[in-house]
């Protein structure tokens, strides 16, 4: 009986584990793969417009990351940053031939430099790509949708900068 019951135990336990990773959970450590490098902390950042929501998502996700926005002369990195542009293509067509399936893509281009102007990284692209289905029958809903996701999209965007740059700080730490 007591043999039963550790049997029991261990195959709850099992369940119990298959079903918190089948749900996606994921214990975020210490260890976080956007924490920065001590001289990579303090950054400038060139933009076209930065009273946009896209570059606030920007700063807000670099200061997460521990990084402190300065003046191009007192930073030790420059951050230059082109502003986001959605764009939508139909994936496919309904039997009414209307667009069924909408591709959204959010891109920026970005490079960094040193205070000394020497560019690190050349401009490179970055994008977040989302997919949704269209209901033509309800446009204000798709709308609504697609501003929600594009709001997602913005957030993404900037966690992959911040996530090529930590990347970027970490590779030139060791080297």
């Amino acid at each position: 009986m007591l043999k039963l019951n550790y049997y029991y135990r261990q195959i709850l336990i099992i369940l119990f584990s298959l079903s918190v990773i089948a749900c996606g959970f994921q214990l975020r450590g210490e260890g976080s793969k956007f924490l920065m490098p001590p001289n990579w902390k303090k950054f400038a950042l060139i933009t076209s417009n930065p009273q946009s929501e896209f570059i606030r998502q920007v700063v807000m996700v670099f200061q997460t990351a521990e990084v402190k926005w300065e003046t191009t002369s007192s930073a030790d990195h420059v951050l230059t940053l082109k502003p986001a542009k959605l764009s939508t293509h139909f994936q496919s067509l309904n039997s009414k031939a209307r667009p069924s399936e909408i591709e959204l893509t959010l891109t920026s281009y970005i490079s960094i430099s040193n205070k000394d102007g020497v560019e690190i990284l050349p401009e490179i692209k970055i994008y977040v790509r989302r997919r949704i289905n269209n209901d033509p029958a309800n446009a204000t809903g798709v709308n609504e949708q697609i501003n929600l996701i594009t709001s997602e999209m913005r957030r993404q965007l900037a966690e992959n900068i911040l996530l090529r740059v930590s990347t970027l700080a970490h590779s030139a730490k060791t080297e």
